[in-house]
């Protein structure tokens, strides 16, 4: 099976996970129990730069600001993401050095 996990904001997660579960069900998929896959993900913060940037320069700037892990990324204009024209460089981080890296 493919494992994903859902993050909803709602003011009511009793009527959100309902309504992941008629999602779920209506799409002949079974949900498994609360956590049970999260140990196959990891969290990333993603930033979409509008300058061209080489991991190198990536990396050097993870650096000035105490950034410990930086990769290097493609934009994804046609994809979910939608990055528009301008994003020529996406940068992938630990969600905690987003502030840091912006």
């Amino acid at each position: 099976g493919v494992g994903f996990v859902i993050n909803a904001l709602s003011d009511n997660s009793n009527r959100a996970y309902t309504d992941v579960g008629t999602v779920a069900k209506k799409a002949n998929l079974k949900l498994a129990e609360s956590g049970s896959v999260l140990h196959n993900f990891e969290k990333k913060g993603r930033l979409a730069v509008n300058s061209a940037l080489e991991e190198d320069d990536l990396i050097e700037l993870a650096l000035e600001n105490d950034v410990d892990d930086v990769e290097a990324g493609e934009p994804d204009p046609e994809g979910m993401r939608s990055d528009g024209e301008d994003v020529k460089t996406v940068a992938w981080v630990a969600p905690t050095d987003l502030g840091a890296m912006q």
